[in-house]
């Protein structure tokens, strides 16, 4: 499994097209479909960089297929952020009902 394999699996699981995701993150379509029909090794470190933060995983798993076990808090901030204002209201919420349940 390569970078693109990888990219295609995530935005399966997150529902989304590769051109959905260009229009999102303003990259090219043209630019990364040429890259997925030469299955170039080359890619711009910045765009690795914006697919993994859109994707909601690090560039070392798009790039190596390698977990990174993030910190308990820096897993929370990256599903915060991925989170629509409504879910991010509720889960604040959450988080407030656990503080106070703690005492």
């Amino acid at each position: 499994m390569d970078i693109y394999d990888r990219i295609s699996q995530l935005l399966i699981t997150k529902g989304k097209t590769r051109k959905e995701m260009c229009q999102e993150l303003k990259i090219p379509y043209s630019t990364l479909n040429s890259l997925y029909q030469r299955r170039t090794e080359r890619i711009k470190f910045d765009m690795v960089q914006d697919i993994a933060k859109y994707l909601n995983t690090t560039v070392e798993y798009l790039a190596l297929g390698k977990e990174y076990q993030l910190s308990p808090k820096d897993e929370l901030v990256r599903i915060f952020e991925a989170l629509n204002d409504s879910d991010k209201k509720q889960l604040i919420e959450f988080a407030k009902y656990l503080k106070n349940r703690q005492g």
